[in-house]
């Protein structure tokens, strides 16, 4: 059996893209519920904060800006984009993901991951779902645009 490999530099961030997305549509195929997200606005930020049951595979969107991103408990593997580097966050880990980044992630044990994104003056009301389409269409990248 013939093993392909490469090294880690080998990999440009649009093999890594058309990786994710690729396993993105076969995980489309069976998709999991989630537990439901949970949203908070304050002056210029929307927050978001996500349980990961255990033994499970989360395709994150690609958003506009850079995220403050936080695994609040467990541990949780990602793997994105911007190269083939698997990060390993536990909780209290805190990181920024540049824009237009693709992730994947992987909790064994279950974990809680919380993004923060800046609503660029946005005005949000979270039980007006207009409101919160309007605020996803200002974070968010749609497939056309990645």
């Amino acid at each position: 059996m013939e093993i392909a490999t490469c090294s880690k530099g080998a990999l440009a961030p649009h093999s890594t893209l058309d990786l994710l997305l690729g396993i993105e549509r076969e995980m489309k195929m069976s998709p999991v519920e989630l537990p439901d997200v949970q949203h908070f606005i304050g002056d210029g930020t929307y927050c978001r904060v996500m349980d990961v049951p255990a033994d499970t595979f989360v395709m994150g969107h690609m958003h506009r800006g850079a995220t403050v991103t936080s695994v609040l408990q467990g541990c949780i593997n990602m793997l994105s984009n911007h190269g083939m580097e698997i990060g390993i966050y536990t909780a209290g880990d805190v990181f920024v993901t540049p824009p237009e980044t693709k992730r994947l992630w992987y909790s064994a044990l279950g974990g809680q991951i919380m993004t923060i994104h800046a609503t660029r003056g946005l005005e949000v009301n979270p039980l007006d779902e207009t409101s919160m389409k309007a605020l996803q269409d200002l974070v968010l990248l749609t497939e056309g645009e990645a």
